[in-house]
């Protein structure tokens, strides 16, 4: 079998992205240098961070001084490499050309892979929104993500809360803007997923996407409400956290609890909807006998949940389907009737 050879582009393209990840670390360690008194303050004594861990997550400044330093000391085409990797942008409105660090006045969160920063975020002090900004046209990694074994790991939103975990010794990850498939894959390795998500209304879409995704291997940390994993860090000792570990729930039994014990029948299957989605997911064994659970905590007949489970396949499907009870053809959305549920 002939042995494959990459085209002239090819190679060059390869060394291109070899340069692309070489100029990423530079730049996170050039950051790491220009740790400001105040940024150091922020971290330490505003969110309470060792500032020990400050050294090991390789946090920095940006100060706006990369683009000089690299346009002096290394040239044209090592700014022309940083533009493309996302880490420089035009300065808006500018008629000469000016470049700027995109990640300008933030503190700087490098991701870091074997090690090695491979991807950089910046977070305001200022409240200037967006509060984090990441590398242009680059998909944020998992953050921290060296950290994943084969036992347990807590996933958290912002590298403010996994490293505030970090400190009290806990495999923690931070999801950077969301619930990606990417992210999916590497949250498959552990035994268990423990969803330490902000208390808020992103906080909990996301964490229902984990749950779909990620399956029985899932538990749901319950935090304060408007609370996230840094608040908690800073208010109460590792031993309250634990306690909060030790209570979380499986997705089933934590979405129950958010429901009203007795409520009318119409409209079951809108809410119960998360839970009905959540279950498509699971083996038909496990998902019967979550189910049981479900009525048996609702006081409803099983017979009625599986209807509602049907109807909310078929409107997501955009399909007839016929009541249970009756025959009657049901239509995006019909509510099967003719059963008391109890």
């Amino acid at each position: 079998i002939p042995l494959y050879r990459a085209t002239a582009h090819e190679l060059q393209m390869m060394e291109r992205g070899r340069a692309g990840e070489e100029r990423v670390e530079w730049a996170a360690r050039y950051y790491a240098a220009s740790m400001t008194p105040e940024a150091r303050t922020y971290l330490t004594d505003q969110r309470g961070l060792p500032d020990g861990i400050l050294g090991t997550a390789v946090l920095g400044w940006a100060d706006g001084s990369l683009c000089r330093v690299v346009q002096s000391q290394c040239g044209d085409e090592w700014l022309g490499v940083l533009q493309e990797v996302g880490l420089v942008r035009p300065v808006r409105n500018s008629f000469t050309g000016e470049v700027r660090d995109q990640l300008y006045q933030r503190v700087t969160f490098p991701a870091l892979r074997r090690q090695r920063p491979v991807f950089l975020s910046g977070r305001s002090l200022d409240g200037t929104e967006p509060k984090y900004m990441h590398q242009r046209g680059v998909r944020a990694p998992l953050y921290n993500e060296d950290v994943i074994g084969p036992d347990r790991v807590i996933v958290t939103e912002g590298p403010l809360d996994a490293l505030s975990l970090q400190a009290w010794e806990y495999p923690a990850v931070a999801l950077q803007g969301g619930a990606r498939e990417s992210a999916f894959a590497l949250l498959r390795r552990p035994r268990w997923v423990f969803l330490c998500l902000d208390a808020d209304r992103a906080g909990r879409d996301s964490t229902l996407r984990l749950c779909a995704a990620l399956g029985e291997r899932v538990r749901i940390v319950t935090l304060p409400d408007g609370a996230d994993p840094n608040d908690v860090y800073r208010s109460s000792t590792r031993a309250e956290f634990q306690a909060r570990l030790d209570a979380a729930k499986l997705p089933v039994y934590h979405l129950l609890e958010q429901l009203p014990r007795s409520a009318p029948t119409d409209g079951l299957s809108q809410r119960l909807a998360p839970i009905l989605r959540l279950l498509a997911g699971y083996p038909p064994l496990n998902a019967e006998a979550y189910l049981q659970v479900v009525a048996s905590s609702l006081k409803l007949n099983a017979a009625l949940l599986r209807a509602a489970r049907q109807e909310l396949e078929a409107q997501r499907a955009g399909i007839r389907m016929q009541c249970p009870a009756c025959g009657t053809i049901l239509l995006h959305g019909g509510t099967p009737h003719g059963r008391s549920g109890v």
